[in-house]
Order: structure tokens, then sequence, then C-alpha cells
């Protein structure tokens, strides 16, 4: 149902409306609750871009896409082994990418 909802809205309001990129972000947000991180990565950062170009970087929109951006990214962290390919898909391994202290 979500993945009609975001096709409804993306067929009449387009992919930078608000609630087209809202409908984006909670579709990300149940492929995270279904533990299905590295599918809801490319939701939440088309959410967050969006977000940010249409709202800006203050908006409470925003900041929601954020909150769950950055418990998914924490998630695909904690999941990832060191010498696993990095979830990012740089081709590199965890450890010399965001697996590395500041990353």
């Amino acid at each position: 149902l979500f993945e009609e909802a975001l096709g409804a809205r993306r067929a009449e309001l387009g992919d930078r409306h608000p609630n087209t990129l809202t409908s984006i972000s909670n579709l990300a947000t149940l492929l995270h609750a279904e533990g299905r991180y590295a599918e809801a990565r490319p939701l939440y950062q088309e959410a967050l871009a969006g977000m940010r170009a249409e709202l800006g970087d203050r908006h409470n929109r925003t900041l929601n896409v954020l909150r769950g951006t950055s418990n998914n990214e924490h998630k695909l962290k904690q999941l990832t082994g060191r010498n696993e390919a990095c979830y990012c898909g740089s081709g590199t391994k965890f450890k010399k990418c965001h697996g590395r202290g500041g990353a």
C-alpha cells in the first residue's frame, strides 16, 4: 500500500512535492522497521535531499526524515562486518570507508 500511495503521489504531485517526499520517507520507515536497511537507504536519501531542497534544513519534516536517515545509517553500521563491502556501494571494505572512526 505504501508503494501504491507513493506511485499515486509521484503521478499527481511530482517527485519534489513535500507530500510525495513524505510518502518516500514513509516507505523507507516501513522497510527499516522490517529490517530491510539497505533497501531503505536510497529512499531516505531521496526524501532527505528533496526535503532540504524544498523546505530547508530546519523544517520539521526535514528534521523527521533526517532522524530516520540517521537511525538507518546507524543500523547499517552496526550490521556490517569490518571486512565486508561497505553498505554505501563504494566498492571498498567497510573498515576503510564508513567503518573508519570519523566516517
